[in-house]
C-alpha cells in the first residue's frame, strides 16, 4: 500500500499540473453560445418564438443555461454527430476478418480469456484488439460532443471523455512502470487521465473543474498509444511463443 502522505504529496503534483482553470470569461462564454445557437439552427430544432425573438433576448436567455463544464464544447459536433465511419477505429475496425471477436453477421464480442499457461504474441494481440475494438464501439454511441463533456448528475464521477483516455494511459502507466516503456507517450495525458474516483483522494473530483483536451486529441493518441502497445507484443523478449505469464511477469 502507499504510504498516506506519499498518496497526498501524489494527488497534490496531480493538482497543480490539472490546474488549467475553467476560463469563464464573458467573450468564452458568448463563443460557446454562438456554436450551440448556430449549431441549434443547423439541426432545426429552434422553436419559432426563439426564432422570432430579439436576438439579444435569444442570447441572454442561452447565457443563463450556460454551465461551467460548457466551455469543453468547442465545435466537434460536425464529426461526432454523425455515425461513425472506419476511421474513428484507431485499432482494428469492427468488421468480419479484421477485428478478432466479429462473427459474419458483424457483431462484436468480448474473446475467452487468455490461457496464461502458454502465451503467444498472436494470441496476445487479438484480445489486445478485441478489448481496444470494444471500447471505442461503446464510445462511437455517443452523439456529439455533449456526452463527452458533461458531468454525471451525481457529481462522483468523471466526464466521459476522462474513460476514453484512460484506457490508453493505463497501458502506458503500467508499461512504463514495469520498466518496458522508458518514456511518456504524451506526458500530460497521461496524468489527467490516469486516476479516476479514489474514495481515498479527497481532491481527485477537481479535475470535473478544467479543460479538457478536444476529442480529435485523445483520438490521436489513442492512435499513438495503439502502435506503441502493438509494438510491445510483437518485440518484446519476454512474450515468446510459448511464455508462461506468472506473477515475475
Amino acid at each position: 500500500a502507499v504510504p498516506q502522505v506519499g498518496r497526498e504529496l501524489d494527488a497534490t503534483r496531480r493538482r497543480d499540473l490539472h490546474s488549467q482553470a475553467i476560463p469563464t470569461t464573458s467573450h468564452a462564454i458568448d463563443s460557446v453560445v454562438a456554436r450551440q445557437a448556430a449549431q441549434s439552427v443547423e439541426r432545426g430544432q429552434r422553436s419559432a418564438d426563439e426564432v422570432g425573438a430579439p436576438q439579444d433576448e435569444v442570447a441572454g436567455a442561452s447565457r443563463s443555461h450556460f454551465e461551467d463544464w460548457m466551455i469543453n464544447l468547442r465545435g466537434e459536433d460536425q464529426w461526432l454527430a454523425k455515425p461513425r465511419t472506419m476511421d474513428w477505429y484507431t485499432g482494428k475496425p469492427p468488421m468480419p476478418g479484421q477485428c478478432p471477436g466479429v462473427d459474419v453477421d458483424g457483431n462484436l464480442r468480448s474473446l475467452p480469456l487468455p490461457n496464461l499457461d502458454s502465451v503467444t504474441r498472436k494470441a496476445t494481440q487479438e484480445y489486445f484488439d478485441n478489448t481496444w475494438t470494444l471500447v471505442e464501439t461503446l464510445f462511437a454511441g455517443f452523439k456529439g460532443e455533449e456526452p463527452f463533456y458533461r458531468p454525471p448528475v451525481h457529481g462522483l464521477r468523471h466526464p466521459q471523455i476522462f474513460y476514453y483516455g484512460h484506457t490508453p494511459c493505463l497501458y502506458v502507466n503500467k508499461l512504463r512502470v514495469a520498466g518496458i516503456l522508458q518514456a511518456p507517450v504524451n506526458e500530460h495525458f497521461e496524468s489527467i487521465f490516469e486516476v479516476g474516483v479514489d474514495e481515498m483522494l479527497w481532491d481527485d473530483m477537481h479535475k470535473n473543474d478544467m479543460v479538457w483536451p478536444m476529442v480529435a486529441e485523445v483520438h490521436e493518441y489513442r492512435k499513438e498509444v495503439y502502435k506503441v502497445i502493438s509494438d510491445v507484443i510483437a518485440t518484446h523478449p519476454s512474450l515468446e511463443d510459448g511464455t508462461r505469464v506468472t506473477w515475475e511477469h
